[in-house]
């Protein structure tokens, strides 16, 4: 016997289908692991229950999945400590944790970014400790169980090449083996290339991606 939906169920039906496609359309998946969108429903209602991010934490910064896509091509290793610097909402985290079994810290100076970086460790199914700090609170003493430093788009101050000059030196001193800062090009950032290049025997690489967006960035690589 036949049995036929009721239009009222029909109408739930499609109601949920087309909630479930928007919200996929807000998500992005990429080398393992899912990247929420601003646009996304769970995104605004972190938004409406937190106070906002105020130093460039509104969003995932394309750096993330160039830098990403890099270490995937030239992994650093597995079972390593790796500190996430300027965060965000820890989509380059997650990805270190799944692909390479890190045991990552994610530091942000915007305390406010912490529940966007809380909801994507969740969704990723990963264990990932937050600090709240600058590159200037880090001492010397906490790198010493570092093994790899990376940063995605956070040289976007003059200031910020100052601490990252400040910061490389402390870490190699530490004994940090590996470091990579993933930029669009910036003039601090290639001030700050040109002073490893001298200093530390740094390199830098020209990587880009095509999906999920063609994006075209500069790794500063540092391998000791």
């Amino acid at each position: 016997m036949a049995v036929k939906k009721s239009a009222k169920h029909a109408k739930t039906a499609e109601k949920q289908k087309k909630a479930t496609k928007n919200n996929t359309d807000h998500v992005l998946k990429y080398k393992g692991v899912k990247a929420f969108k601003s646009t996304h429903p769970d995104i605004k209602k972190l938004r409406r229950q937190n106070e906002a991010p105020s130093i460039h934490g509104n969003k995932i910064w394309d750096s993330s999945y160039v830098l990403m896509d890099f270490l995937r091509r030239w992994p650093p290793g597995d079972d390593l400590t790796i500190m996430d610097i300027g965060c965000g909402w820890g989509v380059l985290s997650s990805y270190l944790a799944k692909q390479f079994d890190a045991n990552v810290i994610g530091l942000d100076a915007d305390e406010a970014v912490q529940p966007y970086f809380d909801y994507h460790a969740q969704e990723n199914n990963v264990d990932l400790a937050f600090s709240v700090g600058t590159m200037k609170s880090i001492k010397k003493s906490a790198l010493s169980d570092i093994d790899v430093l990376v940063g995605a788009d956070i040289c976007f101050w003059p200031e910020l090449g100052s601490d990252w000059k400040k910061l490389i030196k402390r870490a190699l001193d530490a004994g940090v083996e590996q470091i990579y800062i993933a930029d669009p090009g910036r003039s601090p950032f290639w001030d700050l290339v040109k002073h490893c290049e001298k200093k530390f025997d740094g390199q830098v690489w020209s990587h880009d991606i095509k999906k999920p967006f063609e994006s075209e960035k500069y790794i500063l690589e540092i391998v000791v």
